[in-house]
């Protein structure tokens, strides 16, 4: 070996020892844990209550006022007797029925507003779900149908009478039901091809 090659081994081999004490050894932590609890112990009872001494009335003393006793609370005051009605006096009928509440104001229902537009459009695709769900059905009507069939028809016609109804007062709606209509149609018509 050379020298240099031996001055350099001999120089890392005593540095060795000193790189490795200038580091301490540190313990490794130990993860956190919580300290087992123990069942919560149960309150003790809270001692029995003591009943009060009775105190034995005192006698007056000369120059006081005895203090008044408690007397019971005299009974409430009978209702008026009515009285009967004469021989030519009406006695108004007494119905056996409830009286009826008046009737609810309808709840005021949140809805977009609409513009002309809009209103125009939703009429139109309204009006052309109902001439297709119309045509559908009417393209069914003349099969025979299971009693599942019979039912969806039946939900068709319940949605297209809704939304009937609710066109005037609710286009957004009735153009909902009208689609859900169709939808239903739609599919009817495509499981029974």
């Amino acid at each position: 070996m050379s020298r240099r090659l031996q001055a350099a081994v001999a120089v890392l081999l005593l540095l060795l020892p000193v790189a490795t004490s200038c580091r301490k050894k540190r313990p490794i932590p130990k993860p956190f844990q919580l300290p087992p609890q123990a069942a919560p112990a149960k309150p003790a009872p809270p001692p029995p209550l003591e009943r009060p001494p009775v105190i034995a009335p005192a006698e007056p003393v000369a120059g006081q006022i005895p203090a008044p006793e408690a007397q019971p609370l005299p009974p409430p005051p009978a209702p008026p007797k009515k009285k009967a009605p004469s021989a030519g006096a009406q006695v108004p009928a007494v119905s056996a029925e409830p009286p009826v509440p008046p009737p609810a104001a309808p709840t005021p229902q949140l809805r977009p507003i609409l513009s002309a537009g809009q209103k125009q459009e939703l009429e139109r695709l309204f009006n052309e779900r109902l001439k297709r769900t119309q045509g559908l059905l009417a393209s069914i009507g003349s099969r025979q149908l299971s009693a599942e069939q019979n039912d969806v028809v039946q939900q068709i016609r319940t949605f297209l009478k809704q939304a009937e109804e609710s066109r005037e007062a609710d286009l957004l709606r009735a153009n909902n039901l009208a689609e859900r209509a169709e939808v239903l149609a739609q599919d009817l018509a495509k499981r029974l091809r």
